[in-house]
């Protein structure tokens, strides 16, 4: 039995029955439509190498996306999806003990003999049993855009970040896994600054935290610098999302493009067999 087979067989008995659907894809995509057809939770396996020369190995990842983010695409390799995150993500951003280092090691791939059934299927399982643990604990708790941005700024903040200089070219409001203009849906001007400064001070706590710990070669010096530099771009980000949300042009511009990008990957996640 292949490895996708397997993941397919495994992870399907549990997954199905919360609400994922194996989509039509040639790769091996669980996805969950969640209730009001703008966001969705998705489960997948890549295959990885094993620690000795003799060994398999794969890795299970998932993640969250919105209608309004540039493009959904579940054609191509989920090696390729940028914003998918693994089970050692979250045990990294939401737990922390003496065990760490000995946590990432069974977290960060599975191990599994080639050619034997029975390794897979045992692999699969201590797998099925961390991702129902750490990563479909964090999917099941994001129902809202807002939740959505939370998500987000915890795990890929940098997905968050809106580009709209048009002279960048025809991606001019970011990548296709960008979802920043969805945050025009959910944040009004004082709701986006307390999130940008949010996060530059959990920057700035997490380099410290490093420097302390000697798990980072940045100074006081350099920290401060970097802060600083972070609280000049505030300004400018501001500017940009007052004009996003309050001009009228602007704004309708915007607008147009969200239900744009609904309506085009509403028709593709369809396309997958997904009822939305």
């Amino acid at each position: 039995m292949t490895l996708n087979a397997a993941f397919i067989k495994v992870f399907g008995e549990v997954f199905e029955p919360l609400g994922f659907k194996k989509i039509k894809s040639r790769y091996p995509y669980f996805v969950r439509v969640v209730p009001g057809g703008e966001i969705i939770h998705l489960i997948t396996v890549i295959p990885d190498q094993g620690i000795m020369r003799n060994e398999s190995a794969f890795v299970i990842c998932g993640g969250v996306a919105t209608v309004y983010r540039g493009k959904i695409d579940l054609t191509v390799s989920p090696r390729d999806l940028n914003w998918l995150i693994r089970n050692t993500d979250v045990y990294g951003k939401l737990y922390s003990d003496k065990n760490a280092s000995e946590m990432f090691e069974k977290l960060n791939r599975f191990i599994y003999m080639p050619d034997d059934e029975y390794s897979l299927t045992d692999a699969l399982d201590v797998a099925l049993g961390y991702t129902k643990q750490f990563l479909l604990s964090v999917l099941d708790k994001v129902s809202t855009l807002s939740e959505c941005a939370d998500f987000y700024r915890l795990f890929r903040p940098m997905a968050l970040y809106i580009y709209c200089d048009k002279d960048w070219g025809i991606s001019h409001y970011g990548g296709e896994d960008n979802e920043g203009l969805m945050l025009l849906k959910i944040y009004d001007m004082n709701a986006y600054e307390s999130m940008l400064r949010e996060e530059i001070e959990r920057s700035k706590e997490d380099t410290l935290r490093m420097m302390n710990t000697g798990r980072s070669l940045y100074t006081q010096e350099m920290i401060d610098a970097e802060y600083q530099t972070h609280l000049d771009a505030l300004k400018k980000l501001l500017a940009q999302y007052d004009i996003l949300l309050n001009d009228r042009e602007r704004n309708k511009e915007v607008s147009d493009e969200l239900e744009r990008r609904k309506a085009v990957n509403t028709e593709t996640l369809r396309s997958y067999g997904l009822e939305i």
